[in-house]
């Protein structure tokens, strides 16, 4: 029996519509957020040295990314020519009169690309001009001036006071612990046991009290291990000495060789010695056999030997208190009894 889905066709372009909708809004999202479909405008300034700059370093104004560094050279007059982008939503800004600054702490703190625009006038730059920095001529006298807009308070001394104070707040942080570990072990040292480090202190000590009332057993252990080397000792010193037992022992014409080495004569003598023993076994099963055999008969023998015994009691016993037979009995002479063996005797 065959079983079939209706509109399957349809559930599958469905599927397939939803994950292609997916794939659409993903690449969307990030093609906004990595601007391949934006529109960045090209300048280049010029500084110094190189010290702090970096490629996808951003350029920011008042804190707002409008750009990065898209890299840098060293020309032929020793300078340093870079070149930046500026993001389209953020053209109107680089206006004549914009000013660029390197902010570099003296200490490697810290630092920072910043954009000053323009205040002569509302037109923009055009594209791949010069932006001056604030290192250049035109641009210290543009920042000398009123004709930028540069917030007061924004220097680099700033950036590096704001860098500086997390630094000094995470060394306060540590100074505060390691104060607090001093203190723990001062207070363990003193013989605080509350503290974690006091009871381990406490544990030590009962360990080490423990180890000192093992020690005398260790000693003997020591002083048995120190007996079994001096034996050792002594038997590699009899191994060694040829004139000693084991080499004697072990020498082509000493004992062991000589047994071993007799043509089977000590081998033939204790084969002997077992085949007796084995013919004794065997005598012995044979006699035990035998008596199992006659077992039953000595038991009947005995019973009716009892029997015996008790009839005749009771007859003596009758005629003891028989009045008639006071006078005595005459003796009886003994029966000579003529088998020789209880098996001859009929039942």
């Amino acid at each position: 029996m065959k079983f079939g889905f209706r509109h399957a066709d349809k559930f599958v372009g469905l599927f397939i519509l939803v994950a292609v909708v997916f794939l659409g809004s993903a690449l969307v999202v990030t093609s906004i957020n990595r601007r391949w479909f934006a529109r960045d405008y090209e300048y280049f300034t010029r500084f110094t040295s190189a010290n702090g700059l970096s490629v996808g370093m951003p350029l920011e104004l008042r804190g707002f990314e409008i750009g990065k560094i898209k890299s840098y050279t060293l020309n032929a007059d020793n300078k340093v020519d870079v070149t930046i982008v500026i993001y389209d939503t953020y053209i109107d800004k680089a206006t004549e009169g914009s000013v660029i600054e390197l902010a570099v702490s003296p200490i490697g703190l810290g630092g920072g690309l910043n954009f000053y625009p323009g205040t002569v006038s509302d037109r923009i730059l055009d594209e791949f001009s010069y932006i001056p920095s604030n290192k250049s001529a035109e641009g210290k006298a543009l920042l000398m001036s009123d004709k930028v807009d540069k917030p007061d308070g924004e220097d680099a001394i700033a950036a590096i006071m704001d860098n500086i104070n997390p630094i000094l707040l995470g060394v306060d942080n540590m100074i505060n612990s390691l104060t607090g570990i001093g203190n723990q072990v001062e207070s363990a040292l003193a013989g605080n046991q509350a503290t974690p480090l006091g009871g381990m202190l406490v544990n030590l000590e009962a360990t080490t009290a423990e180890l000192n009332t093992l020690l005398p057993a260790i000693d003997a252990i020591l002083l048995e291990v120190a007996k079994m080397s001096r034996s050792l000792s002594l038997l590699m010193v009899e191994l060694e000495d040829p004139t000693g037992l084991v080499p004697t022992l072990l020498d082509p014409s000493g004992s062991l060789e000589t047994m071993l080495n007799d043509d089977n004569e000590m081998y033939g003598y204790i084969t002997s010695i077992l085949g007796e023993i084995q013919t004794n076994l065997e005598n012995l099963s044979s006699m035990t056999n035998d008596l199992k055999g006659i077992t039953p008969e000595l038991n009947m023998v005995l019973d009716e030997t009892t029997g015996a015994i008790q009839e005749g009691k009771k007859v003596l016993e009758g005629l003891s208190n028989n009045p008639l037979l006071r006078g005595g009995i005459s003796e009886e002479a003994s029966a000579d009894y003529q088998h020789a063996t209880l098996r001859d005797e009929e039942f």
